[in-house]
């Protein structure tokens, strides 16, 4: 499974993932900054089902987060 974002700015962001076994998958995250010249970074890691639902569940609160501060009109420092 491979999944990609681009943010707006040109940034992009990738995961991958390999299913190990019925509880683990090889997960890897793959970073793509136009700011800083275009250098990719690569974080693989084993996961297990629980830790992935974790890693989302973050992910999730940090797209609400960002939601409500657009909402809001709040302007950040």
């Amino acid at each position: 499974m491979q999944i990609s974002v681009k943010a707006g700015d040109g940034d992009e962001a990738a995961i991958g993932a390999n299913i190990v076994s019925g509880e683990l998958a090889l997960v890897t995250f793959e970073t793509t900054s136009t700011r800083s010249n275009l250098k990719t970074e690569r974080l693989p890691m084993t996961l297990t089902v629980d830790q992935a639902r974790e890693l989302a569940n973050a992910l999730t609160s940090v797209a609400d987060a960002v939601e409500f501060v657009r909402a809001n009109e709040f302007a950040l420092p």
